[in-house]
């Protein structure tokens, strides 16, 4: 498993685009790369924003760019098409929550993939 592109929370490296803009961008670039990926062997776009406004907004606050996702949440089916375009990517699903956190919506979203 490799990266291959910036991290999504890190606004500087995205100047301008929302968080739903900066996924679509990635997904785009990692489309490209689809060559380089078979079993054993993945492109990671980054991890799922699922339920991170929720996450940073918690008890904890472990990224030092959680304020960056308070005027920035993707809605939930932003995220159900992130999961979408992750899967179709054959890209790993990692998730950067607190899963207790997430809401029933989002547990049932998660648990779909």
């Amino acid at each position: 498993m490799w990266r291959t592109d910036h991290d999504l929370g890190w606004i500087q490296g995205w100047p301008g685009l929302t968080a739903f803009q900066r996924v679509q961008a990635v997904a785009a670039h990692v489309a490209t790369l689809s060559a380089f990926s078979s079993p054993g062997h993945y492109n990671d776009p980054d991890y799922l924003l699922t339920g991170i406004k929720r996450y940073c907004l918690g008890p904890y606050t472990p990224m030092s760019d959680c304020p960056a996702w308070f005027n920035d949440p993707m809605t939930i089916e932003q995220e159900r098409e992130q999961l979408r375009l992750w899967k179709r990517l054959d890209s790993p699903l990692i998730l950067s929550v607190d899963i207790g956190q997430l809401s029933n919506e989002e547990l049932s979203l998660i648990l779909a993939y």
